[in-house]
């Protein structure tokens, strides 16, 4: 009880200089897009997506693009790449009849046991009982 008197009695103070913002600077919502563009391009075509080639679009250090990428949207680039390609996976095992191997490819997965796994994990189930699922329900 005295630690929260104590406490309310003392003086509010800054905890942050006068020119700190949580804002997000526009060049950092700039980059953050060029990197989404890249990301979209290439995984709409099947193509890999090279950290080394994100840095450049970025104009930053490869070891930092995650580093930059976790700070902005709350997960790393990998992570968010993992979530696009299955993303894009599910639209086409709804929209279309392909293979589920076949879509895995065109999102850009070299094997297909890791894109079922992958999707697994964030669908809670396989590829081929989602397209059931949906499509039924």
């Amino acid at each position: 009880l005295r630690i929260l008197e104590a406490l309310a009695s003392t003086k509010a103070r800054a905890l942050a200089s006068a020119g700190f913002s949580d804002q997000v600077s526009t060049r950092s919502v700039e980059r953050l897009g060029r990197i989404m563009e890249l990301i979209d391009q290439r995984t709409e075509l099947g193509e890999p997506v090279p950290l080394k080639e994100v840095a450049t679009v970025a104009a930053l250090h490869p070891q930092s693009v995650s580093r930059f990428f976790q700070q902005h949207t709350g997960m790393n680039f990998q992570r968010y790449l993992q979530v696009i390609r299955v993303g894009k996976a599910a639209r086409k095992l709804i929209e279309t009849d392909d293979p589920v191997s076949s879509i895995a490819m065109d999102v850009g997965y070299s094997t297909q046991s890791n894109f079922n796994r992958q999707f697994l994990e964030i669908h809670e189930m396989t590829p081929s009982e989602y397209r059931r699922e949906v499509r039924v329900g």
